[in-house]
């Protein structure tokens, strides 16, 4: 494959099987998210201490319409943003590079 082509939903699809996996070994049970016919969906649910945490997995960098409205809700702590940008906090919202998937711990 030559280097940068890969591109549309196939990318996507690609960034979240590999978050998918990580996470799977790292002992998260796979839980996924969708309403309102698809318009609000969540590609992971994961249980913290804190409550259950939604993650959103981007291939680059862009808008999380589904993420901010869950974030929205109280009883929601804090969501993760796994992107190819940096790491970053803004209100409960958590950006991460795709390979920090790897340190989100289940709860115990």
């Amino acid at each position: 494959m030559r280097a940068g082509t890969l591109a549309g939903s196939l990318k996507g699809g690609v960034y979240e099987n590999l978050v998918a996996g990580v996470l799977e070994r790292n002992g998260f049970p796979l839980l996924y998210h969708s309403k309102d016919g698809g318009r609000l969906e969540m590609e992971f649910l994961v249980e913290s201490a804190d409550g259950v945490v939604p993650v959103e997995v981007k291939a680059k960098t862009g808008a999380t319409l589904s993420l901010d409205k869950l974030l929205a809700n109280p009883s929601i702590p804090f969501g993760y943003k796994l992107t190819g940008g940096n790491v970053g906090v803004v209100g409960k919202k958590i950006t991460l590079p795709h390979y920090m998937a790897m340190f989100l711990q289940p709860a115990r």
